[in-house]
């Protein structure tokens, strides 16, 4: 295979992307006299696209490089990339600095020059317009082999992206009781368009938004339908976007939407205006109402305005301090704001929430129950509480004993800690029960670990 070395290791440290001069020792970019810090992660990221400029680098080989030997969520490399882009002034839509390429990867198209240390010095003061020469990567021929991980990864990102899907079923999930806020028109209506929009296909989505429109015709103030038409068109903007050249392609996670630029189309702004009126118009006639303030919060995040949704969720929770969705919403609001452990926590707080309502909420809570655990794990390792991580997991398998997701991620953590044999066994057991699993097919054995052979087969 003729692909790029992608490692971390051993990257420059002091270096120029464009017009921002960064420093990998202190985690800051700096343009004139703006400077942003990055976080870790994201700094690897960058990094990393600077070893190799102007180069396509996948998917799977960016989570191999910047998270070697961590269970990572699907969306980590979403939310460092829209990060990332944030903190560079970039533009999905009109890259200057990190092109997106749909089903390819990623690329940095702006000039890099590696600075030594007495240049470093002089000039990271200077002009940042001085334009710098783009240079092949001096980054070593490096490839470092771990047997067994390209399963394991391909299996991890499979699962892991039906447990990411959660985020935005959550967004419109949980049922907290609300007024009857449909006098003339057939509340069997207004339920069929929710059962519809619950259903989280885009089908069921664009039949919702059909059925919204028809009750607001008859009744332009009901409020059920305002806040559930303005979710309804919110997320056929995050996760069905139509493209210019007239492809199709679904994002699960406003992370993901927002990392690939399609909400800034003029086509999605409008309807995203739309919608914000149809949630605050909801507020208007319902003050009270926990779903409503929820439904604007997740329009107000979709078009970048992180402080204002994070403080609509909060109002949610105010109204109804066990809304396990605005809690969710919340916690991807605050880890886009760089407030990863507050991110971390609300996260943790809807998983609580979901417990206390699981009785009275069963139908809706029992399908992303299990799977926000396995998530709180997930994100947990990726922090480096990975004790607290396992427990996430077995609490996950304690509630849906051989769930796959949480056992391959359960799997992976242990054989990343040299736990070689427990891995087995739970791989084991999962292959005996449920026929063999993507990334349990083939496991490490101690000898293979640390080798730089190639797996059979490939």
């Amino acid at each position: 295979m003729n692909e790029p070395s992608t490692t971390c290791e051993g990257t420059r440290q002091r270096f120029r992307v464009g017009d921002w001069h960064a420093d990998a020792r202190t985690g800051e970019i700096q343009s004139g006299d703006q400077v942003e810090r990055l976080e870790p992660k994201t700094m690897d990221l960058l990094r990393l696209l600077a070893d190799h400029p102007g180069k396509v680098l996948s998917r799977e080989q960016i989570l191999e490089a910047v998270w070697p030997h961590v269970v990572v969520a699907d969306d980590a490399l979403a939310r460092a990339m829209f990060k990332l882009r944030r903190a560079l002034g970039d533009d999905a839509k009109a890259a200057r600095y990190v092109e997106t390429l749909p089903k390819r990867g990623y690329r940095l198209i702006a000039p890099v020059e590696t600075l030594t240390t007495a240049e470093d010095e002089s000039t990271r003061r200077d002009s940042p317009g001085i334009p710098a020469m783009a240079e092949k990567s001096a980054h070593p021929n490096r490839h470092v082999t771990h047997s067994g991980r390209r399963g394991w990864g391909v299996a991890i990102v499979v699962l892991a992206a039906a447990a990411i899907a959660i985020t935005l079923a959550l967004s419109f999930g949980d049922s907290a009781e609300t007024p009857d806020l449909a006098d003339s028109i057939d509340s069997t209506v207004v339920e069929r368009a929710d059962d519809f929009y619950y259903r989280y296909s885009r089908a069921g989505n664009e039949a919702a938004v059909e059925l919204y429109e028809r009750i607001l015709t008859k009744e332009p103030d009901n409020v059920a339908a305002l806040r559930g038409l303005a979710n309804a068109l919110t997320q056929r903007q995050i996760r069905w976007p139509s493209r210019p050249s007239g492809g199709s392609e679904t994002f699960s996670t406003l992370t993901a939407s927002l990392a690939d630029g399609h909400l800034q189309e003029p086509s999605a702004t409008r309807i995203l205006e739309r919608a914000e009126l149809l949630a605050r118009r909801a507020i208007a006639l319902a003050p009270g109402d926990s779903l409503s303030y929820r439904a604007l919060g997740l329009v107000l995040a979709a078009q970048s305005k992180f402080d204002d949704a994070i403080d609509a969720y909060r109002t949610a929770l105010r109204l109804d301090a066990d809304a396990w969705g605005a809690l969710i919403n919340l916690s991807e609001a605050l880890e886009l704001t760089g407030k990863r452990e507050q991110s971390i926590q609300a996260m943790i707080d809807a998983h609580a929430a979901m417990t206390r309502r699981y009785a009275e909420e069963k139908q809706h809570i029992l399908p992303y129950y299990t799977e926000l655990a396995v998530l709180v794990g997930d994100r947990l390792v990726e922090v480096g509480r990975r004790d607290e991580g396992e427990a996430w997991y077995k609490r996950a398998l304690a509630h849906s004993p051989l769930h796959p997701g949480a056992t391959l991620a359960l799997a992976r953590l242990l054989e990343g800690d040299g736990r070689i044999e427990e891995a087995r066994q739970l791989c084991l057991e999962l292959n005996a029960r449920l026929g063999d699993q993507p990334g349990c097919s083939k496991l490490p054995d101690q000898a293979d670990r640390g080798t730089a052979e190639p797996e059979a087969g490939h």
